[in-house]
């Protein structure tokens, strides 16, 4: 008799917090967070399709382990740029700063939920949170 295959449950989830704009000083923002970015790119660059880049960007990925909750990846950002609240919040003056989010599965109902603590950042910086789901 041939052993059922078990079901895999594929959850995993990302979190990036991005700046982007025109002429963006990516080194002095590298040195004023002091952190290294995850990516940086320029206006006219090649993305992987070999189209142009429409602006420049610097973001800061979690490193955590995909199959960590949301929450965590969210409170991991939190935890790097608490300290450069304000001058993150400056950069909004001329330059597009958000957290993109994405979340990918393949149950046929599922959710996420974020507690107070890894919401904090959005309202705390006054940006948004750009969300992506991938069903499979």
């Amino acid at each position: 008799m041939a052993k059922a295959k078990k079901d895999i449950t594929v959850e995993d989830s990302r979190a990036t917090f991005i700046i982007q704009g025109t002429d963006l000083d990516l080194d002095a923002i590298s040195r004023t967070i002091n952190i290294v970015p995850s990516h940086t790119h320029r206006m006219g660059d090649l993305s992987k399709l070999k189209k142009p880049l429409p602006h420049d960007m610097w973001s800061l990925t979690s490193p955590l382990d995909r199959k960590e909750p949301l929450d965590v990846h969210l409170k991991w950002l939190a935890r790097q740029l608490e300290p450069y609240y304000d001058f993150i919040k400056s950069m909004k003056t001329t330059s597009d700063v958000y957290i993109a989010c994405g979340y990918t599965t393949n149950k046929e109902q599922c959710g996420f939920s974020l507690s107070p603590e890894a919401l904090a950042i959005f309202t705390k910086l006054g940006i948004s949170m750009e969300v992506s789901i991938l069903a499979l």
